[in-house]
């Protein structure tokens, strides 16, 4: 009975500590570095912006890909505000639908809620029907731990 009451008391004391660590470092948690937010600025666009959240922890480094539609969205260009931590953002598109981004640098963490990757896309066709994108990768901190994200989001199409 004593040893069943040691094992409980051990299980409920890690438990305890893993928690305490991720409350104190909650960009140590997928998803809680970067958000994903999409739009139409104007009829036949949609932007797609990839940026920091206000949670995250420090942000050296993204390295990640935004998987869309082909056959409804052509990528035209995207921008980033990392210049103010001097970095740039290299863009590629890899194959129909995949766009390859890097933002790297220096070492100065990205402000919280900096766009890392703010992408606009000409809408093909008359199909109005909501679209999906996802924004997927790592980021790297200062101790250059990465930590993954993979986000989804559904953005409708305006004429």
């Amino acid at each position: 009975m004593r040893r069943i009451l040691v094992i409980v008391a051990g299980s409920i004391v890690l438990v305890g500590v893993v928690f305490l660590y991720r409350f104190r470092h909650p960009g140590d948690s997928p998803g809680k570095d970067l958000g994903l937010i999409t739009q139409n600025p104007a009829p036949g666009q949609v932007r797609v912006t990839l940026h920091s959240l206000t949670t995250a922890g420090p942000i050296v480094t993204v390295i990640g890909e935004i998987n869309y539609d082909p056959t409804r969205l052509q990528w035209q260009d995207c921008a980033s505000d990392g210049q103010s931590a001097g970095k740039d953002l290299h863009v590629r598109e890899a194959a129909p639908g995949t766009l390859r981004l890097v933002l790297a640098g220096s070492l100065t963490p990205l402000p919280a809620n900096s766009e890392v990757a703010a992408c606009v896309f000409a809408v093909i066709g008359k199909n109005r029907t909501p679209v999906t994108i996802r924004a997927h990768g790592e980021v790297a901190d200062t101790t250059f731990a990465d930590r993954p994200f993979d986000l989804t989001q559904t953005v409708a199409i305006d004429s």
